[in-house]
């Protein structure tokens, strides 16, 4: 699937025209598409919710990273050696997964933060607020309020 994907891109100069990102949360996947053209930029999916044998510590769902407590600076690294930036979850059952010091370290290792998917003002505006680079809606009729 890789492969078909990264022919139709180039066919089409949706890479070199900026006018594709590929998301996954498969890092195989993702990886395989950087080494069929390292020019492709994509996004590491990861999503975070507690661990079963412990509910106070969190966990990533494919094992891409360790939880947002755990989280190192080469973690982020390995992922910025292939993203271009990282996409999570923000809430688990009601509960916040990520906060500032995750967006935080995460943008001082190149890995914007993407957010998803956000749908209420209130957690848009808080996740602006965090420093988020950029948040998945359904409602974008709602985020362009906040931003202009």
């Amino acid at each position: 699937m890789e492969e078909a994907l990264v022919e139709t891109l180039e066919e089409y100069d949706m890479v070199e025209e900026g006018r594709v990102l590929v998301q996954s949360f498969e890092q195989d996947s993702l990886l395989k598409v950087h080494e069929l053209n390292a020019d492709v930029p994509l996004i590491q999916l990861v999503w975070y919710y507690p661990s079963e044998e412990d509910n106070s510590r969190l966990v990533e769902w494919t094992g891409v990273t360790p939880g947002p407590e755990e989280i190192t600076d080469e973690d982020f690294q390995a992922v910025a050696d292939y993203a271009v930036g990282i996409g999570t979850n923000f809430i688990y059952e009601g509960e916040e997964v990520i906060d500032a010091d995750f967006i935080r370290q995460a943008n001082e290792n190149g890995l914007p933060v993407h957010v998803y998917t956000i749908n209420e003002t209130e957690e848009m505006e808080r996740l602006m607020e965090m420093g988020v680079n950029g948040l998945f809606t359904n409602y974008p009729d709602r985020l362009l309020e906040l931003v202009e």
